[in-house]
């Protein structure tokens, strides 16, 4: 059993930019502030006017937890692994796994990047420490 994503209002321009692996998120015209997830308001500055921008896909760790229990039974397999909240370096803070890295060099603030991992007829960001 796997688990794949499902595109709802918040997260439909995210997961279509991942099929291309991109990172696209909202970006308010008036103040430049980076939206995730989208809305239809600048949480900012309230403001209506977007453009969609493209990130580097480079960031750092903000905190992490390593499973080592599945809580769901498609995670079974998988254990252990890490679920981290990424900090883009353009701002966004993301949810995703660190990947390809062993787990004693996952720490606080180390720089990650982003790696495409396939996950039905799309591609997941997930991220690997680099220094």
């Amino acid at each position: 059993m796997e688990l794949f994503p499902v595109s709802t209002f918040d997260t439909e321009i995210f997961y279509n930019g991942c099929k291309e692996k991109k990172l696209i998120f909202q970006k308010c015209k008036n103040c430049a502030h980076i939206i995730w997830p989208n809305s239809l308001f600048c949480p900012r500055c309230y403001n209506n006017n977007f453009e969609l921008i493209e990130l580097k896909g480079y960031g750092s760790i903000y905190t992490f937890t390593i499973f080592r229990v599945a809580f769901h039974k498609a995670f079974k397999d998988k254990v252990p692994y890490t679920v981290a909240i990424i900090e883009l370096d353009e701002g966004p803070k993301l949810v995703s796994n660190i990947v390809d890295t062993p787990l004693n060099e996952i720490k606080i603030d180390k720089k990650v990047e982003v790696v495409w991992k396939s996950c039905g007829n799309t591609f997941l960001p997930k991220f690997k420490v680099i220094s």
